[in-house]
This record gives structure tokens, sequence and C-alpha cells, in this order.
């Protein structure tokens, strides 16, 4: 079954992101959309954030009320992730896991070995930095299904073509790692990107954009002096130049460059 989406996920150090693209409309009608992230921000009380803060709290028994971190897919979640687990951590930091995706490049530790939080009391819970990154995939998933794929199955995380971002300095052990946790997580279409080739592609996309509407309203601009509508065409250059864009009209046509 063929992808209805390409999903990029950065599972960024402090805070991870969700976007999606459409492959089911044509190409210069897509648009990169930036999801929103349900989350728990105070106990009984969910939030909608563009960042999902990546960061995991290990609740005790006596952490919170009865209900308090219930989500609308699960009740009893064993772990608290995002806004509130920062905001608890804060609090109580022994039972906080945070930069887990620091500890999966951290070769002088066993990255599959429930070490985190580290140096906690052995009374706490403690998971492995692997588990760490997949439980905020498997929030992500979750996210996304109790939504998209709701009324229809086909459109889960799985069956889409999912880009997630690593750092260039992950070597081959911590990209394994990646992929292991995606794994885990129930991902089954990946492919990881690093940070500075999906920062290129974000500009090369913005850009090309940028130079498309740029073109555009120059033709139109042609086509306004064409017609002697002189009015419309110096209304097209000003607009362009508020913008940032000064355009140059020469024999060969009109050039147009970029300026402070």
């Amino acid at each position: 079954m063929a992808a209805k989406y390409i999903v990029g996920i950065d599972l960024g150090t402090t805070n991870s992101a969700l976007a999606r693209c459409d492959l089911s409309v044509a190409e210069e009608e897509s648009r990169i959309e930036v999801r929103s992230i349900p989350q728990l921000v105070n106990p009984h009380e969910m939030a909608e954030r563009t960042l999902l803060p990546s960061f995991l709290y290990i609740p005790g028994e006596f952490d919170f009320p009865k209900g308090a971190i219930a989500l609308p897919w699960e009740p009893e979640p064993k772990f608290v992730i995002g806004e509130l687990a920062r905001k608890r951590g804060a609090e109580s930091p022994n039972r906080l896991v945070a930069s887990a995706k620091s500890w999966l490049s951290y070769a002088a530790v066993n990255r599959t070995a429930p070490i985190l939080p580290w140096q906690a009391p052995e009374e706490v819970p403690k998971v492995s930095p692997v588990e760490a990154s997949s439980q905020f995939l498997r929030y992500l998933r979750t996210v996304w299904d109790s939504d998209e794929a709701r009324e229809q199955r086909q459109l889960a995380l799985a069956e889409q073509d999912v880009l997630l971002t690593v750092p260039a300095s992950f070597d081959e052990e911590a990209r394994e790692l990646t992929r292991r946790a995606a794994e885990q997580a129930g991902y089954q279409h990946v492919t990881l990107l690093e940070e500075p080739q999906a920062a290129f592609y974000s500009w090369l996309a913005d850009h090309t954009r940028l130079a498309e509407e740029v073109e555009r309203l120059i033709a139109e601009r042609e086509d306004a002096r064409k017609s002697r509508d002189f009015a419309k065409a110096d209304r097209i250059r000003e607009d362009l130049r508020h913008r940032g864009i000064a355009l140059e009209d020469s024999k060969e046509g009109v050039r147009w460059r970029r300026v402070q």
C-alpha cells in the first residue's frame, strides 16, 4: 500500500516536533504542515503544542491524584511525557529522564540497559536510553493515529514514510539504536536524515517556493504593464520591495535579487 504522507519527526534533545507532507496532491500544491501535539501541561489539563518537550517523568505512587495524568487514548499511562514531565521533573529530578538523544551516542555506557534517570535512587524504576527514545516516538505515533487513523487504518503512522532526524555526529551504532527505538515504537518505514541535511532541504523548499512566487508576480506585473495598468505594476514592485526583493528591468527582461 502506497503511503499517503511523508512524515518528518525531529526527535530533539530538548524538544520534538512532528510534520507532514501530503503525497496525494500535486507537487506544486503540496505544503509542509507542522502538527500540533496534545499533551498534559498540568494535572488533569491537556493542551495543544507545536513542540513536545523531550522529557519523560516516572511517577511515584503518590505523585499525582488518581486520574490526573490520564490521556484520551490511555487512562493509566506508565510515564508522563512532554510539558508536565518537564515541570514535575524540575521538582523531582530523580524521576526525570532528559537528554535521551544524547545518551544514545554516549558509548561509555550500555545504552540498552535501564540506567535512566542517571544515578536515581534504587526505588525509582529505570529505562534505557533506547527505551526512553522509543517512548517519545510511541507517544508521537499514538497522537498521529488517534487523529489521522481513527477511521482509516491505512493512514496509521506505521503505513507512512517517516523521515527521522539524527545528529551528523551520530556514529553507526547510535544510528542503529535510533532505528531500534523506532521499531520498538511501531514504525515500519523509517529513513534517518542527518540534521544538517534536514536544514538544507527546509531552506531549499522555502527558497523554491519564494522563487515560484516572485516569478508569478513578475509575470503578473508584465501583463499589467502591457495593458498599461502602470499603477498595478508599481504596486507589485513595491510589494516585492517590502518583502526584500528588488526588481531590475533590462533589455534582456526582468531580473530579481534579494536585498537586506
